[in-house]
C-alpha cells in the first residue's frame, strides 16, 4: 500500500488558517467534496466542454496512490496526453454576498510525485459565470515534487494547499474553475476539497409564497404530482422548508419531504391537501402557504400527440411547425426558440437541437404531455455561376447552381426546369431564381439577372463639302463604332469630320460593336474629287448622298442654269430656275456614283445611292 504523507506548508501567499474570524452579523458556510459518491460529476458540479479526462477513482496508477480520505478521489488523466491538453471542472455556485472583510478560500489535497519530471499542473480560476472567458486566475499547483510551483516537497505523497479567493468577488453567484493541464507526464490526483461561502442571512419573517402543482389535477384514479413554491423568500441563508400533508383540509397534517422548495408527492389515490412552512432560523419566525387541494379524479388523462414527432429546423427559415392535439389548452417548454407558448400550433427556431414538451389540459383539468425533437439543419447556401450574364438576343447562357453538397433537388424560375445547370434563352432581360432543396427539406435560394442585348446594326450618313466629309452615326444598338476612311486613317468618334489629302475612290467602312453580340459592318465607296469652288458658293443642297430627289437652294443668280454633270464634267441635265430659289431635281434615273452640281462658277460633288 502506498504510504500517505501529510505536509502542512506555511506559505504566506497561499495558506490561510481554517479558524477564520467572521463578524457576528455574517455567517460562514463550509462546503466539502470528497468524491465519495459513485456519480461523477458530483451533484451541483459541471464541466466546460468535454471533461472525459476527469474521473472518479478509488485507486490510482501513474502514480500509484489511494484516496487521501474515504474511498474516492478525482483524477485528471494527464499521462499520455499531448502537451497543453486541458479540461476544466467547476464547483457549484458559491455565494460571497455577505463576505465583507472576511477571506474566502478553497482548500484541497494533491498527490505530488517524482515519477515524471514533466510539468503537469492544476490551475485555479474564479468567475461570476460558468466560463473561463473573463475568469481570474488565482493559483497554480505542479504535480512534480521538484518543481517549485508553488514549492518543492521532499517525498511522494498527499499535500494540502489552501488558496485565497481574490477579494473583489462579492456577489451571490461565483464559480471556482479547476483546470487540469497535461504536459504528458503522470496523472494528477485531488481529494477532500473544501471551500467557504458567505451567504446573506435571512432576517424577520419570511414569505412562504404559494404552491404550484404539475399536474394540478390527478386523473385515472391516482398518481403523483410535482409541487413547487413560487414567490417565496429566496437568496438568503438560514431559510428552511417543511412540507405537510393531510387527508382532510382540517388535518391533522404530517411532515413529508425534505428541506426543499419543491416536493414530488407519493402516489395518491384520493384528494389530498398540502402546505409548506417556511422558517428563518435567525429570527425564528415562520410563514405558511395557503392550503393546496390536489384533486384526484376518475377521468382518464387525455392522449396528447405532437405532429411531427421529429422535425427539422432549417436555418434561415421561419421555424419548424409543431402541432399538438388531444387537449383544450397547451403549455410548451422550453421557451427558447418558440414563437408561442400556449397555442396548439407553434414554430420552433432553436439555436441548438432541442426536445420540446407540450402539456395538454382537457376540460376536466386532466393533464398529459408529449414531446417532439427539433433538429437544426443547415439550409443550402446557393450561388449561381455563369460565364457571363450579358447575352445577345437569340443566344443562350448557361446558369449553374452551386451548393457545396450533394443530394439536392433544383427548381428554376421562370424556366421551370429541375436541374443544377440550365441554358437560359430569354427574349428580354430576366431575373432567374433557383430554389435548392436538400434531403432534410431545407431550402436555399439564389438569383441572377440575365441581361439581353440586341445585335448592332452599322450605318452612317455623310455630307461632303469638297474633300471634307461630315459623318453622322445612324447605327442602332451599338455601344461603340469604328470608322476606316480607306486611306489608312480611322476614328472611333460617333460623328467624325474628316478631310482627305488625296483624291480618288475611297471605301469608307464602319464597324458597330455591342458585346457580347457579334459586330456589324457597313461600308460605302466615294470618289474624292479635287474640284474646288472658284468663288463663294451660290447655292446649297441636300441630301448627300441622294436617292430620288436632290433639293437645291439658290442663294443668288437665279437666272443661271443648274447643271448636273458626271465626275468627268459631262453635263447630264440642266435645270433653270424661274421665279423661286428652290429647285427640286429628280435623280431616280441616275446610276449610283459621284456627280457634280454646277451653278455659274460654283460646283459641289454629291453621290447617288
Amino acid at each position: 500500500m502506498t504510504r500517505k504523507f501529510t505536509l502542512y506548508l506555511k506559505l504566506t501567499l497561499i495558506v490561510i488558517t481554517l479558524a477564520l474570524i467572521v463578524s457576528p452579523a455574517q455567517s460562514q458556510t463550509i462546503s466539502n467534496e470528497g468524491f465519495e459518491n459513485n456519480t461523477f460529476l458530483p451533484s451541483g458540479w459541471s464541466g466546460i466542454g468535454n471533461t472525459n479526462l476527469w474521473s472518479r477513482r478509488t485507486t490510482g496508477t501513474f502514480p500509484t496512490c489511494t484516496p487521501m480520505g474515504g474511498v474516492g478521489m478525482v483524477r485528471f488523466s494527464s499521462r499520455g496526453q499531448a502537451a497543453g491538453t486541458n479540461q476544466t471542472i467547476v464547483t457549484p455556485v458559491i455565494d460571497y454576498s455577505a463576505k465583507g472583510s472576511n477571506t474566502a478560500y478553497i482548500s484541497f489535497w494533491i498527490f505530488r510525485d517524482n515519477g515524471s519530471v514533466n510539468g503537469d499542473s492544476i490551475s485555479l480560476y474564479i468567475n461570476t459565470s460558468n466560463s473561463l472567458t473573463g475568469a481570474t486566475h488565482f493559483g497554480t499547483l505542479a504535480r512534480y515534487t521538484k518543481m517549485s510551483v508553488p514549492d518543492t516537497v521532499a517525498a511522494n505523497g498527499w499535500v494540502r494547499y489552501t488558496f485565497n479567493v481574490p477579494s473583489g468577488f462579492t456577489s451571490n453567484t461565483n464559480y471556482i474553475l479547476i483546470k487540469g493541464i497535461s504536459q504528458n507526464g503522470n496523472n494528477i490526483y485531488l481529494d477532500e476539497m473544501e471551500w467557504n461561502s458567505f451567504p446573506t442571512q435571512c432576517t424577520g419573517k419570511p414569505s412562504a409564497g404559494s404552491i404550484a402543482a404539475a399536474p394540478a389535477v390527478i386523473c385515472n384514479n391516482g398518481g403523483s404530482s410535482s409541487l413547487s413554491l413560487s414567490g417565496q423568500t429566496t437568496g438568503f441563508a438560514g431559510i428552511s422548508y417543511q412540507w405537510k400533508n393531510a387527508g382532510t383540509i382540517n388535518g391533522p397534517y404530517n411532515n413529508v419531504g425534505g428541506n426543499s422548495s419543491s416536493l414530488n408527492t407519493a402516489i395518491i389515490n384520493s384528494t389530498q391537501y398540502f402546505k409548506c412552512i417556511v422558517t428563518c432560523s435567525n429570527s425564528g419566525l415562520s410563514d405558511s402557504t395557503a392550503i393546496l387541494t390536489l384533486v384526484v379524479k376518475s377521468n382518464p388523462s387525455p392522449i396528447i400527440t405532437v405532429t411531427p414527432t421529429n422535425a427539422n429546423f432549417c436555418t434561415g427559415s421561419t421555424g419548424a411547425k409543431l402541432f399538438a392535439s388531444g387537449a383544450s389548452t397547451y403549455a410548451w417548454t422550453p421557451v427558447t426558440g418558440l414563437n408561442n407558448l400556449n397555442s396548439d400550433t407553434v414554430y420552433a427556431s432553436p439555436t441548438v437541437s432541442t426536445t420540446y414538451t407540450v402539456r395538454g389540459t382537457d376540460t376536466a383539468g386532466c393533464v398529459a404531455q408529449a414531446s417532439a425533437n427539433v433538429t437544426i439543419r443547415q439550409s443550402p447556401l446557393v450561388i449561381i455561376n455563369s460565364p457571363d450574364t450579358n447575352m445577345c438576343y437569340n443566344d443562350s447562357v448557361q446558369l449553374t447552381a452551386q451548393t457545396g453538397g450533394g443530394g439536392n433537388t433544383y427548381s428554376w424560375s421562370p424556366a421551370g426546369r429541375a436541374a443544377a445547370s440550365i441554358f437560359a434563352k430569354p427574349g428580354a432581360s430576366t431575373k432567374y431564381t433557383v430554389t435548392v432543396t436538400n434531403g432534410f427539406g431545407c431550402k436555399g435560394y439564389a438569383s441572377k439577372m440575365v441581361n439581353v442585348l440586341q445585335k448592332p446594326k452599322a450605318k452612317f450618313e455623310v455630307n461632303i463639302v469638297n474633300r471634307t466629309y461630315y459623318f453622322t452615326d445612324s447605327s442602332s444598338n451599338a455601344q461603340s463604332v469604328f470608322y476606316d476612311f480607306g486611306d489608312g486613317n480611322s476614328s472611333t468618334g460617333r460623328n467624325p469630320t474628316y478631310t482627305y489629302s488625296f483624291t480618288g475612290p475611297k471605301t469608307i467602312t464602319m464597324i458597330a460593336y455591342n458585346p457580347p453580340c457579334g459586330n456589324d459592318t457597313f461600308y460605302r465607296t466615294f470618289n474624292v474629287s479635287s474640284i474646288k469652288n472658284n468663288a463663294t458658293s451660290s447655292f446649297n443642297f441636300y441630301p448627300n448622298p441622294v436617292s430620288e430627289q436632290l433639293n437645291l437652294n439658290l442663294l443668288n443668280n437665279i437666272d443661271l442654269p443648274v447643271q448636273i454633270c458626271d465626275i468627268s464634267g459631262k453635263v447630264l441635265m440642266e435645270v433653270k430656275a424661274t421665279d423661286q430659289n428652290l429647285i427640286q431635281i429628280s435623280t431616280g434615273n441616275l446610276s449610283n456614283g459621284l456627280y457634280i452640281i454646277r451653278h455659274g462658277n460654283n460646283a459641289e460633288i454629291f453621290s447617288k445611292q
